[in-house]
This record gives C-alpha cells, sequence and structure tokens, in this order.
C-alpha cells in the first residue's frame, strides 16, 4: 500500500472517463486526453487522482461492470506502474475495484457503504477504503445519523480484516441532501473528524456552493469553492477532492503559510 501522509491537508484532484459528468462530462472519455489530464493533474500539485469512469450525478443512469471497466481499460494499462503518485478509483463496483487495483490503484473510494466484498478487496490489495455515506437522511439529527452510520460500517470493515490505519471517512456532501443539510455537514464536521479517521470532502462545484454564493453557475464556483474547502480545513478535513487542482493548491499553500506552516 503506498502510504498517506495526514500530516498536511491532501488534494486529490478528479479525473471523470464519463460522458455524464456534470462537471466535464465527456472531455476525457478519449483515453490518450484522459492520460493527458492526469499528468496535469500531477503538474498542478495534486496528491492524489481520484479516477472514475461512471457518474453517480443527480438523474443518472447506472452503468455495468463491463461499460465501466470498458471505459477504464485504456488508462488502466498506461497507469500500471507509470506513476508514482498514489491514485483512487471511485466506483461501487467491486470488478472495477479489482481491476484498478491490479493496475496499481492504492484507494478504493467506494461510491456508498463498501459490501463485504470491497473491504475484503481492500483486505487482499492492502488498500485504503473509503467509506462513504449517501442520503437521504432518516433522521433529524443528521450529525448522529451519519456517526451511527460510519461507526456500524467501520465495525463491518474491521470485521473482515481491514486494518483502521485504511479507513478513510467521507460524509457524501449532495448525494440526496438539502443545501441546509449540507451546510451543516461542513458547519459540524468536526464531529466525525472526532471519531479519528481521515475525513475526505468531496464539496467541489456541489449545487450548495453555488446557492449559497448568490446562485453562481458551475462556470463561476471556483471562489465559493476555494472558501468552503479551506474552511473546511480549518475544521479538520484531511482530504479534499476537487476539480479545480492547481487553484485550491495555490490556495491552501498560501492559508499554510499565513499560519507557519510552510
Amino acid at each position: 500500500m503506498k502510504h498517506l501522509s495526514f500530516a498536511k491537508p491532501l488534494v486529490m484532484g478528479i479525473l471523470n472517463v464519463t460522458p455524464d459528468s456534470f462537471f466535464d462530462g465527456g472531455n476525457y472519455l478519449d483515453p490518450e486526453r484522459a492520460y493527458n489530464h492526469l499528468q496535469q493533474l500531477i503538474a498542478d500539485g495534486a496528491d492524489i487522482i481520484d479516477i472514475g469512469a461512471a457518474s453517480f450525478r443527480p438523474g443518472y443512469q447506472p452503468v455495468s461492470p463491463e461499460n465501466e471497466l470498458a471505459r477504464l481499460q485504456p488508462l488502466l494499462c498506461r497507469l500500471a506502474g507509470d506513476i508514482e503518485l498514489p491514485w483512487s478509483i471511485d466506483t461501487d463496483k467491486v470488478e472495477v475495484a479489482e481491476a484498478a487495483l491490479a493496475a496499481g490503484a492504492a484507494i478504493i473510494n467506494n461510491t456508498g457503504k463498501p459490501s463485504v466484498q470491497m473491504a475484503q478487496l481492500a483486505k487482499k490489495y492492502n488498500a485504503y477504503l473509503v467509506i462513504m455515506f449517501r442520503g437521504p437522511f432518516a433522521a433529524s439529527d443528521i450529525m448522529a445519523e451519519l456517526k451511527d452510520f460510519f461507526a456500524a460500517a467501520i465495525a463491518e470493515a474491521v470485521a473482515v480484516g481491514v486494518e483502521k490505519e485504511q479507513i478513510i471517512l467521507d460524509p457524501g456532501i449532495g448525494f440526496d441532501m438539502t443545501m441546509e443539510q449540507c451546510i451543516t455537514i461542513v458547519r459540524e464536521q468536526e464531529q466525525l473528524v472526532a471519531l479519528g479517521y481521515p475525513l475526505l470532502m468531496g464539496m467541489s462545484n456541489k449545487r450548495f456552493v453555488g446557492t449559497i454564493s448568490g446562485g453562481a453557475d458551475i462556470s463561476e464556483r471556483l471562489p465559493a469553492n476555494i472558501a468552503t474547502e479551506i474552511f473546511s480545513i480549518e475544521k479538520g478535513a484531511a482530504i479534499l477532492r476537487v476539480h479545480n487542482v492547481a487553484a485550491t493548491v495555490r490556495a491552501l499553500q498560501t492559508y499554510q503559510t499565513l499560519r507557519g506552516e510552510n
């Protein structure tokens, strides 16, 4: 397993190999363009690259494991042994995760609660496992519901042999959630940090970011993204999953320099 250091916040750059991403749908479906964009994300300062071949946007159409793998395979062939940077596979399918792990992925960025089979893969390949909550919420106390969900999911993963050091938590901001619920999670994320696991926050260009910044369109959300991400870091987030890597890296460097951390 490629070890991740959480001494400082990490920037996870997003690479969508899909025709229907809400942010850049279709831009990197071509394998060569996808690989070039991956290299650009690395040059921009990403600490991790998150690769996905199925969209989970609102109203998304499910993709079969075969189609998801077909989109990924040309890139996986290029990645095997080719990059030193840790990279993750963003999927909810065991077959896709295993193909990526065999090609060198260090993280299973599971979209939703990992199945027993997914946890077993994390154990087999000694990979990090992201446990992600997906809405809607069933209770009015959403932070209590999140903590209960993570406690149960962590226990299930540990029961099949996943080490606690391999686990990362993601509250799944924006997945079947209201704007108010998203804001509450961002404001109260210390409660999740207190569980003792690295917290991954994926807020980049989400609808609630646009709404709270005056209804900004996706093309105009970068300032609001940065403000939300810096706020999240102050609250203890360990990983920021972002589209705009270069801008986020520069903002973090500035923030850390002002705090005397560089």
